[in-house]
């Protein structure tokens, strides 16, 4: 049995969805608590709630979105949560992989499929591609899910189909 945990990470609201032989089996949102101020502590909660279900899945690889460099904040904290990621990975045995936003975008399209930015004949901003996921995943692979989760699905499909093409 092969277990896939993909995450899109953040410090306020991470994605997580599990597959078990390449089927969608669970899917997660992962909020911090209103209650928890400061992005040290909210990184500490995201970081142990990560640790909490990679150890309770036990998964064999796990596959998270790679940070995109932005501001000196958001980069600091989003490279954190990828690295508690990445030892939870360590700490379990598990395969650890990244993903640069296109490159997943790319690899979850079916054999021959479009992109969207082709068919719509724009590029797309962060809007866009989030209200994309959210459409594919509905459609797809499981209802009334969040952007942050529709991306953590794309992810895992992105995975799964790297490693079979």
């Amino acid at each position: 049995m092969s277990k896939l945990i993909s995450l899109d990470t953040s410090t306020t609201c991470t994605g997580m969805a599990v597959f078990v032989d390449d089927k969608l089996v669970k899917v997660e949102k992962l909020i911090t608590p209103d209650c928890i101020d400061g992005w040290t502590k909210r990184l500490d909660w995201m970081g142990k709630t990560i640790i909490e279900r990679v150890y309770a899945e036990k998964p064999n690889v796990i596959a998270v979105e790679a940070m995109v460099v932005g501001n000196t904040n958001t980069t600091r904290m989003l490279s954190e949560v990828v690295g508690i990621a990445r030892s939870a990975a360590i700490m379990v045995n598990a395969d650890f992989f990244e993903y640069n936003p296109s490159v997943w975008r790319k690899a979850c399209l079916d054999e021959g499929e479009i992109s969207p930015e082709s068919l719509a004949g724009k590029k797309f901003i962060r809007d866009d591609w989030k209200n994309w996921s959210l459409e594919r995943v509905n459609l797809r692979y499981v209802k009334t899910v969040t952007n942050d989760v529709a991306d953590a699905v794309l992810i895992g499909v992105a995975h799964i189909n790297s490693s079979h093409r």
